[in-house]
């Protein structure tokens, strides 16, 4: 073997190396730019738990899912986060950031909200004749409004028998009211951590 092979094969050896230790620092953000939540949830059955890390886009839900999302970003690029159109689903745990709103519920029922945080959005829950949900133990802060919007951390028009407790809102655009209903029937209200209510 000529000194001309044996440099050849050294540096096609130290070039393996490099790129395959490039790859093995890198599965994270490989998984977040070629996987979406939506993909996931499309293809899911009953149960869904989403790895953690950051994601893009808007997610529409329109199945009965458990989506367990604990240590996940949804970034929305200004589009709405979640929204639900069906019946039973449950969104857990996960952050939503730069959404027009963070979790729209649009005639959905028997879902569920938890342990979400929804700040820094337009609103952080939207209900749209929705029925029968929980919205449960969420942080819903510093909403900004979207447009001529005022901006509220829980807003319900229209529907009813909703669960709303043992959220956090506070300094939302439309202060005082972080937690504003149009037009509910029969909702069910327990203590938030720091708010205020406006019933129309």
């Amino acid at each position: 073997m000529n000194n001309t092979t044996k440099i050849f094969i050294i540096v096609s050896a130290m070039i393996l190396i490099i790129v395959f230790s490039v790859a093995l620092s890198m599965p994270a953000r490989a998984a977040t730019q070629t996987q979406s939540i939506q993909g996931m949830v499309d293809n899911s059955g009953a149960e869904l738990t989403i790895p953690p890390g950051t994601y893009y886009g808007s997610v529409s839900v329109n199945k009965p899912v458990l989506i367990h999302a604990r240590g996940v970003t949804l970034d929305a690029g200004g589009a709405n986060g979640f929204t639900v159109t069906g019946k039973g689903v449950t969104i857990e745990g996960v952050t939503v950031k730069d959404a027009a709103i963070g979790v729209y519920l649009v005639g959905a029922s028997d879902s569920m909200v938890s342990n979400c945080d929804l700040s820094h959005n337009g609103y952080g829950v939207y209900g749209d004749g929705a029925s029968n949900n929980k919205i449960i133990s969420n942080t819903l802060t510093y909403e900004s409004g979207n447009g001529k919007a005022l901006g509220d951390g829980i807003f319900l028009n229209l529907g009813g028998s909703n669960t709303v407790s043992g959220n956090t809102l506070s300094n939302n655009n439309a202060a005082p009211s972080d937690l504003f209903f149009i037009n509910i029937q029969h909702f069910n209200i327990k203590p938030q951590k720091y708010h205020f209510y406006l019933y129309f």
